[in-house]
């Protein structure tokens, strides 16, 4: 299982990122993958920023037509396990990013992120 981050998910909607044909291979797999709602909230705004709304719409609707891929709400505890994560954490990890790292010890799951600051943050 993976817990994907806006990294990957971005990657894989921008053909210009550096990362996309190894983030289009990721998301070919049948690996489990969610999306933690702030997760996709990010990407979804992210897109639209850079993109426009079209290919916003275009990306979130491809995602949740992927049978491997979740779109998964935190309940109240693993909210407050990603805000101490991010108020304790010594790297400079973003709220979002402390939501993936919470996430990947709720499900003992890897993240899916091209971050390598997250990425470090994971490893045990």
């Amino acid at each position: 299982m993976r817990i994907a981050d806006t990294s990957a998910l971005y990657a894989l909607f921008n053909e210009n990122d550096k990362h996309h044909e190894e983030a289009k291979k990721n998301f070919e797999e049948s690996d489990p993958i969610i999306i933690p709602s702030e997760i996709w909230s990010e990407t979804i705004s992210l897109i639209h920023y850079r993109q426009g709304k079209e290919d916003a719409v275009k990306a979130g609707k491809a995602l949740l037509d992927l049978p491997h891929v979740d779109l998964k709400t935190a309940n109240i505890d693993l909210l407050r396990s990603s805000w101490e994560t991010f108020m304790d954490s010594d790297k400079d990890l973003s709220f979002p990013d402390s939501v993936v790292v919470s996430w990947c010890e709720d499900k003992n799951a890897t993240p899916l992120s091209f971050d390598e600051g997250l990425n470090s943050s994971t490893e045990t």
